[in-house]
């Protein structure tokens, strides 16, 4: 395997580097390094784009270590104050520091004389660079693409600024963990250790005091180091400069580690790790070519065992939750692995394939019972009435709906027979969605490692099963509807819609901590069956949803539903061909609905006459008797072979994720008339960023739809915003299944991924947020605080006190 993984990270750091400015040969790259080991990393990566076509151009001060002159690169010197003498002296000198012998008392002392040995000649050096304005003319008149520099020291993220460039960013860490501060990550002291403290993520209650007192003086740190560069950089752009929000400009930042080597903790979705990429392929030594032999047979012995099929025990979520995992499952088939279905009996879509075996299960209900409680739910969806008998009947319908999902479960866990069937059958990794929480408890029961496939969970659960931090101020929560930049009373809002939705969220989930601890028999609440998994497959990503934390267990496979585009069938292609010029509307509301009241359907046909293009609309009810010529009903549609046809010009949808990732595919502007759960929030997110137009499916009419139509086909800024959507979505460097099918492997060939599993989980609340160790900070600062005022009041008393009392004394006896 690590032959392996040495050719891949040895080309990945290169690949997302030029993806940031695009693929095309010939891009030109400005790349401001740092002398020293420093360089080496960064170098595999420039040779690596130099290969791929790119043009780059090293700039490098005229006396240096290791910058020295390549084919691969065009170099660029310019001046400095200092020649190479005094330069290895210096180096020397630092070098030698290190091996002196120190007290105590004067260790800090000599390490911060040490390191401004070395600052101050890098200072010199980017003075020396901003200031040279042959330089800085030949930069400017170059049209370079993008800045790659190593950001320990910020003369690169000045030049960025200065010359407009994004910025890729390259480093291994700051001193006393800066990059937190300039990432805004979340970074809590509780269990993620600061430089230079040599602790774990498991820290003694002293460690996590001595923590977070390091963690407050980052700032004074900050202010000792780069205070010059602020100077210099105003002085160079002529504006008022804070250095952090320079540093926050940066389009990616390249970390030269993983979490094989550092500690999980939280991270944020422009930080791209490539721990690795100094490593080589193994090379011949000279006159003993055995040892090559060697690593290629020990290769093949890692490798062979990956082609031996695994067991795979899949427990879905029904309706569409199903499709997208379905996929997944397909693929894990043909890659070798057997994989086996728990399913129901009744259910709705989960039936026997060629590439699954089914294991069922009995059900305390009849499939009529269930397709009736189904349909039932959503043509409420549709009834126009008031928001507190809308907010009543929806709750009753969904207590009633979880009901049966949990009447469910009991019938599966309880199933003796089946558990001990499964158990026998030596399951690698259990597969499932969270949202049916029966999988997350079983495997935690079979003791088998599991990866969860969801969107999303309700009421943070995600968050708090993968002890994530999710800050009010910016990440919004479901069903708010909210983007991540919020009015103050949107953030009101984002805080207390949690807590209104705590009644749903006991009576839907809490049931499933109660069997967990019944089938344990521990007490385990569900957060702690969630925080179990051993990786997390979130169907979504950053190009749909908004940046925020992430945990290096969260794995992002938006679009996997999407696929290539197939020939459409005869009966399909002549509708399209017979649309001209005018092209073709998309229309489906998801595979859970199909039909809609006929009032509603009436209003919708209306609309969809006024327009010239040709209507697919996947509808199963009674035809509209309104329905217009240009609009073709059908109860079926090849739905992404249609989006993908050049003659697609609008998607309705309900915004569901599978339809939302379509779209952005195959670059469709989008109609959204979301109906329930996060689809109010796909569809919010897609609105703001320029991709679609919402409508309130109980509230629009007729001229509304009408409207919204001809916005998004004729307003052409929809249709570029899609398709600069869909351009990023496929710029990456591995297709979403196959993302997924790989965290599937790796959970099975490694037994599960502890190593990504962060320390948070094994805190308590109050020590997550150190409110222990603040409540001790504020005890001892009292008690010193308190032990000094008596100490001066003693003082007084001794020096003023006894004299004071003499001459009252003295005062009253001559009375």
């Amino acid at each position: 395997m690590a032959c392996l993984l040495r050719a891949f990270w040895a080309v990945s750091a290169a690949v997302l580097l030029s993806a940031l400015w695009g693929t095309v040969a010939g891009d030109r790259l400005l790349v401001v390094p740092q002398d020293g080991s420093h360089w080496l990393s960064m170098k595999d990566i420039v040779v690596r784009l130099s290969e791929k076509g790119h043009e780059i151009v090293v700039v490098a001060p005229e006396i240096n270590l290791l910058l020295t002159e390549s084919k691969y690169y065009t170099r660029k010197i310019y001046p400095v104050p200092y020649d190479q003498e005094e330069l290895e002296g210096r180096y020397r000198s630092f070098g030698r520091n290190h091996f002196s012998e120190r007290w105590l008392l004067n260790a800090a002392q000599v390490e911060y004389r040490n390191n401004m040995i070395v600052i101050n000649m890098y200072f010199l050096t980017c003075q020396s660079l901003l200031r040279d304005a042959a330089t800085l003319s030949f930069l400017r008149e170059a049209k370079f693409d993008a800045l790659f520099t190593d950001p320990a020291l910020p003369c690169g993220v000045i030049l960025a600024e200065y010359l407009g460039l994004p910025s890729v960013y390259l480093f291994r860490g700051f001193p006393c963990s800066l990059e937190n501060t300039f990432t805004r990550t979340p970074s809590p002291t509780s269990y993620v250790p600061r430089y230079y403290t040599a602790f774990s993520d498991r820290m003694t209650f002293p460690q996590r005091v001595a923590n977070f007192l390091t963690r407050i003086l980052e700032n004074i740190l900050l202010d000792l180091l780069y205070t010059k560069y602020e100077d210099l950089a105003r002085d160079i752009l002529k504006i008022e400069v804070d250095l952090p929000a320079l540093y926050r400009k940066a389009d990616i930042w390249l970390m030269r580690y993983d979490f094989v080597f550092e500690f999980p903790r939280p991270v944020m979705p422009n930080m791209v790790f490539i721990g690795g990429t100094n490593c080589k392929k193994v090379g011949v030594l000279s006159q003993a070519p055995l040892p090559m032999l060697a690593g290629l047979l020990l290769c093949l012995c890692v490798v062979v065992p990956w082609a031996e099929g695994g067991k795979v025990l899949v427990v879905p979520m029904e309706g569409s939750h199903w499709l997208s995992m379905r996929k997944a499952v397909q693929e894990l088939h043909a890659r070798g692995h057997q994989a086996v279905v728990l399913s129901p009996e009744v259910n709705m879509h989960i039936k026997a394939e060629d590439f699954f075996t089914v294991k069922s299960y009995a059900t305390p209900y009849t499939q009529d019972e269930f397709d009736d409680l189904m349909v039932g739910h959503f043509h409420l969806l549709f009834e126009k009435v008031n928001f507190l008998t809308m907010f009543w009947t929806t709750m009753v319908s969904l207590k009633k709906v979880f009901l049966m999902f949990e009447r469910s479960c009991e019938e599966l866990l309880n199933n003796k027979d089946l558990i001990r069937d499964l158990n026998a059958s030596s399951f690698d990794v259990v597969l499932t969605d969270p949202v049916y929480p029966c999988g997350a408890v079983l495997a935690k029961y079979l003791s088998i490692p599991a990866v969860f496939f969801l969107r999303s969970l309700p009421c943070d659960l995600d968050f708090e099963g993968t002890a994530c931090p999710n800050p009010f101020s910016y990440v919004p929560r479901l069903l708010t509807m909210n983007s991540d930049h919020m009015t103050f009373f949107q953030r009101v809002k984002n805080m207390l819609y949690p807590l209104a939705l705590r009644y749903i969220c006991h009576v839907s989930f809490t049931p499933y901590g109660q069997m967990a601890s019944k089938l344990l028999q521990r007490e385990v609440s569900l957060v702690d069956v969630l925080s179990s998994a051993s990786v997390w497959l979130f169907r979504g990503d950053f190009v749909m949803d908004y940046p925020r934390p992430i945990m290096p267990n969260m794995v992002f496979i938006g679009g996997i539903n999407c696929a290539n585009r197939k020939p459409l069938s005869q009966e399909f292609e002549a509708y399209v061909n017979a649309s001209g010029e005018h092209g073709i509307v998309v229309f489906s509301l998801g595979s859970m609905v199909s039909e809609i009241p006929e009032q509603k359907a009436m209003e919708i046909a209306d609309a969809l006459g006024k327009i010239p293009q040709t209507v697919l609309w996947r509808y199963t009810g009674p035809a509209p008797p309104n329905l217009a010529k240009n609009t073709k009903l059908v109860k079926w549609l090849p739905q992404n072979d249609l989006l993908g046809h050049p003659k697609a010009r609008a998607f309705i949808t309900h915004s569901g994720s599978h339809g939302i990732y379509e779209g952005i595919c195959n670059g469709v502007p989008m109609v959204m008339m979301p109906l329930f759960g996060d689809q109010m929030d796909n569809a919010k997110r897609m609105e703001t960023r320029g991709a679609g137009v919402t409508l309130n499916v109980l509230e629009m009419t007729s001229k509304d739809l009408e409207n919204a139509l001809n916005t998004v086909i004729k307003d052409k800024s929809y249709k570029e915003n899609i398709m600069r959507l869909s351009s990023l979505h496929k710029d990456r460097p591995i297709e979403p299944l196959d993302l997924a099918v790989f965290w599937v492997e790796f959970v099975m060939r490694h037994k599960g991924a502890p190593h990504l599993r962060p320390a948070a989980h094994d805190l308590t609340w109050y020590q997550y947020h150190s409110l222990d160790v603040i409540g001790f900070l504020l005890a001892v600062g009292l008690t010193v605080v308190f032990i000094a005022f008596k100490c001066c009041v003693f003082a007084y008393r001794k020096c003023f006190g006894k004299k004071g009392r003499v001459k009252k004394s003295h005062k009253s006896k001559t009375h």
